[in-house]
């Protein structure tokens, strides 16, 4: 009987109103037809202790969590989903795709909020040892056009949802720093096109990885 091969880590990332929600299930609805074996999660999240911790920090409160609090809260989180959920998927040969990963805490405790980056990524290579997205697709999109997208769509918004321009200037430009220091790994796709155009894109660079 041959070992079973490992499943493959993909992670999607983007500012708020880049259209990851509409992708995630766009994608999902493919891969149900081309029958991949695929678990779909999130982060913060993913797991019942996850997902509890996901709560409490996007919540809004009168003294906010300091940026080093919020990251050793994600952290916590993060730590939980890879033991739990993500690791125990991959090595039964299933592919995990998560929405939002190691990349979001770098931009946004990071580069918005002033953590340092080189610290952060120390930390978290230290305690996953060494673990990294195999393919992270990034959905690049001009933050006025995303701030439009947030208003259009009304529903319930959360704290990051609320940050005015140049906080989601900041989030944009910290992904695409990212992407040039990751190319081979980091894809990044314009989501300021049709959504069926942002859709095929995807397929197209997870096809080419095997998927």
């Amino acid at each position: 009987m041959s070992a079973t091969v490992r499943g493959k880590f993909i992670t999607i990332e983007g500012g708020e109103g880049s259209g990851k929600s509409t992708q995630l299930a766009l994608l999902k609805q493919y891969l149900a037809r081309q029958q991949v074996p695929v678990v779909f999660t999130r982060e913060p999240g993913g797991t019942p202790y996850a997902e509890a911790l996901r709560s409490a920090v996007l919540t809004s409160y009168d003294q906010p969590l300091s940026p080093l609090c919020e990251y050793l809260t994600f952290s916590a989180a993060r730590m939980d989903h890879l033991e739990k959920l993500i690791w125990p998927a991959l090595e039964s040969g299933q592919h995990v795709i998560c929405d939002r990963f190691i990349d979001s805490s770098l931009v946004y405790q990071g580069h918005v909020q002033g953590l340092d980056i080189t610290l952060m990524r120390a930390s978290y290579m230290t305690w996953s040892q060494g673990f990294m997205p195999d393919i992270t697709l990034l959905l690049d999109i001009d933050p006025v056009i995303a701030l439009q997208r947030l208003k259009a769509r009304g529903g319930q918004t959360n704290r990051f949802d609320q940050a005015d321009l140049d906080v989601h200037n900041k989030i944009r430009q910290g992904f695409l720093d990212l992407a040039k220091h990751s190319p081979a790994r980091i894809h990044c796709i314009n989501a300021q096109d049709e959504c069926k155009n942002v859709h095929a894109a995807i397929v197209n660079i997870l096809t080419q990885q095997g998927i």
